[in-house]
């Protein structure tokens, strides 16, 4: 019986594929590391082909896990890191150049020359960083012209490989964070001018579809079966299909490899700070719907950069680390490995440990890591209250998330109530959701019972408490940046 959803989520450092029943509870659960590759300071790639390569593996082993076969799954969708490149060949659909992570900094100038030509761009985005991809394969321009080059992010190249090369799609919330949408157009077309001014031909690019429908089928020779591709959906919003939260004021926050607030604006974009740009949500017909975040760039993977460079703790320690004390011991860390994110906007900043004394350890390490991360989490809730933007619960997920210490530092620091989902992978949970909706599975009205939480958490102290340790955090962050 076709009554199997399967959700395949590629990000950033972890690739993950989820099966579920028709009622929303979750069958089978797979998941595999990515790799990335550093080289030079601020350059972040990976091998498309083997992620490609992963994909196909925990597909298969949450299939295998959920005891289906292919032709048991009814509908497919596909969440995947936002604006990371792709660059592919049409026939082969093999990558021909390292796939260009969405934290990469090389962007950085070019988008100051967009920027001052009158593009609305920002560092992170394709757009500044597509062009240094195709100086380094031969031809590339004139292959491009002839149609032999193609471009887009993970999930075309994911959906493009699924279906054996006849799904070359992207949907709007993944266009629009690739700096080349035409967002007077609300993002459903490509800027012809900027395309223009960077030489770029519109048969590189995927066309923009709705976010749910169905796009196309799996080869069958790839997947097992022939079945419908029903969504795709950037991953951060990806988590408010999970979380029932696609109405204006519905928000939430996910602690993966970055942190993210990101909330539902309804069908008008808008922005309470510059540093947190509007977004698409989706598209259905006609409508447009939007949403707008703040990110902390560096979350989760300072906890791993941690544990494997730095040799400190297993991973799953660090938080057992962080859990054992409540003391960092004078000790703060700015999680900004890759930049600070919202609400400062300077990408070219790096992390800072201060505040080191004897009678810190190991354990303060992992305490002050988890602060620095949830005040910045703080940082970006507050301005969007004060925006009234969001709500009286923040909706949280994510691998950090997993930790009740951690959660309870968020809610301290933020001062508001902290909910977890009961799915943990919920990006991977909302490309689940957005697939049913393409299917004709779920509906609209009735996402609300599969958004499912297991804990609450509620300040254990009070505003001007919280408000004092981040004073001291900023102090200690300062004092080392003079002294």
């Amino acid at each position: 019986m076709h009554d199997f959803i399967l959700a395949l989520d590629c990000g950033t450092t972890s690739v993950k594929a989820l099966v579920a029943r028709a009622d929303g509870t979750v069958a089978g659960l797979a998941r595999r590391p990515i790799k990335s590759n550093f080289p030079h300071p601020g350059l972040v790639e990976q091998d498309a082909a083997a992620v490609w390569h992963l994909c196909e593996a925990v597909m298969a082993e949450a299939i295998t896990a959920a005891a289906i076969k292919p032709a048991d799954i009814a509908a497919i969708g596909i969440t995947s890191q936002r604006a990371s490149i792709v660059v592919f060949d049409r026939t082969t659909g093999a990558p021909l150049a390292p796939m260009v992570v969405w934290s990469d900094t090389r962007g950085l100038q070019r988008a100051t020359d967009l920027q001052n030509a009158g593009f609305m761009v920002w560092p992170q985005t394709p757009a500044c960083k597509l062009e240094a991809v195709l100086a380094h394969i031969p031809d590339a321009h004139a292959r491009a012209a002839r149609g032999e080059i193609l471009f887009g992010t993970v999930d075309t190249y994911l959906a493009y490989r699924l279906s054996g090369g006849t799904v070359f799609a992207t949907d709007v919330s993944n266009g629009w964070a690739s700096g080349y949408s035409d967002y007077f157009q609300a993002g459903s077309v490509w800027n012809e001018a900027l395309m223009a001014h960077q030489n770029l031909p519109a048969k590189m690019f995927p066309r923009i579809a709705d976010t749910t429908g169905v796009f196309g089928h799996t080869d069958a020779a790839t997947f097992g079966a022939a079945v419908p591709i029903t969504a795709i959906v950037a991953d951060q919003q990806s988590g408010l299909f999970g979380h029932a939260a696609l109405n204006a004021g519905g928000w939430k926050a996910s602690f993966g490899t970055s942190a993210v607030v990101i909330a539902a604006t309804g069908d008008a974009p808008g922005t309470p700070h510059h540093t947190m740009p509007p977004q698409a949500l989706m598209r259905a017909g006609e409508t447009t719907r939007y949403c707008v975040e703040g990110m902390v760039i560096t979350a989760g993977v300072l906890l791993e950069y941690m544990c494997r460079d730095f040799g400190l703790f297993e991973n799953p320690a660090a938080l057992a680390a962080a859990a054992a004390t409540a003391d960092n011991h004078g000790v703060a860390i700015r999680p900004s490995l890759q930049g600070l994110g919202a609400p400062h906007g300077r990408l070219d900043s790096r992390g800072v440990i201060a505040g080191l004394s004897p009678g810190a350890s190991r354990a303060s390490l992992a305490r002050a890591t988890l602060e620095g991360i949830a005040i910045r989490i703080a940082e970006i809730t507050t301005l969007m209250r004060a925006a009234d933007i969001g709500g009286d619960v923040l909706p949280v997920d994510g691998g950090i998330a997993e930790s009740d210490t951690f959660c309870q530092i968020v809610a301290d620091f933020s001062q508001i109530p902290v909910r977890r989902h009961a799915v943990r992978d919920c990006a991977a949970y909302g490309a689940m959701v957005a697939a049913g909706l393409g299917a004709g599975l779920f509906t609209a009205e009735n996402l609300g019972h599969l958004a499912r939480y297991d804990a609450e958490f509620t300040p254990s102290i009070s505003a001007d408490a919280a408000q004092a340790k981040i004073a001291a955090w900023r102090a200690t962050l300062a004092d080392a940046a003079t002294g």
